[in-house]
């Protein structure tokens, strides 16, 4: 058993291949996602770009992007929710510093 603090909240859970966070949170994340799915389940959304996404439901983007990573969100359902690359993510946000 591997004791880590919640990444969220700080409270010691135990981490999981399914879990990277605690109880808690992994309840909220829930929460977000069943917004955020009803919300791109709607015909007139499915292709809704991220941003729209965010804004409509207030669930932030990382989270999303979570979403994606892990397979909850298929991209091949909803196209226009593509992420980028870590390498391209990574440069953008050097980008915005300069």
């Amino acid at each position: 058993m591997d004791l880590f603090n919640c990444q969220n909240c700080n409270s010691l859970f135990v981490k999981t291949k399914f879990r990277d966070v605690c109880d808690a949170c992994y309840k909220e994340e829930e929460a977000k996602f069943d917004e955020v799915y009803a919300y791109i389940r709607k015909k007139s959304n499915r292709t809704a770009l991220m941003m729209q996404v965010v804004e409509a439901t207030g669930v932030e983007e990382d989270l999303i992007i979570k979403f994606v990573k892990t397979g909850k969100l298929r991209i091949s359902q909803f196209p226009n929710l593509g992420i980028p690359c870590e390498k391209m993510r990574d440069q953008h946000s050097k980008w915005e510093i300069m």
